[in-house]
């Protein structure tokens, strides 16, 4: 179990901070996620967390995103879609 102040610590260095994802890719990308929860329960992701998605913008043939981490998230993640549909998730 993480002691509740260092959830506090993490908490306020996540408040403005911005996560950054790049990519090479030979078929063109078409869609950046952000996905994000604040739940904490045991330390590790589970079936009862809330996972909230926002997308990312991005420009035509760009090879990387960056979007601010929503303020409370505890883990976070990104999903990267391809034009056939396939997708990969980038974590840190």
């Amino acid at each position: 179990m993480i002691p509740e102040t260092l959830l506090l610590a993490v908490n306020l260095l996540c408040k403005c901070a911005t996560f950054r994802v790049s990519w090479q890719a030979e078929v063109p990308v078409v869609k950046v996620e952000l996905l994000s929860t604040c739940d904490s329960k045991n330390g590790q992701p589970g079936p009862t967390w809330l996972w909230e998605s926002q997308s990312v913008q991005f420009g035509p043939g760009s090879t990387s995103a960056e979007t601010i981490i929503p303020n409370g998230a505890t883990q976070w993640f990104f999903n990267i879609t391809d034009e056939r549909g396939l997708l990969i998730s980038a974590f840190e």
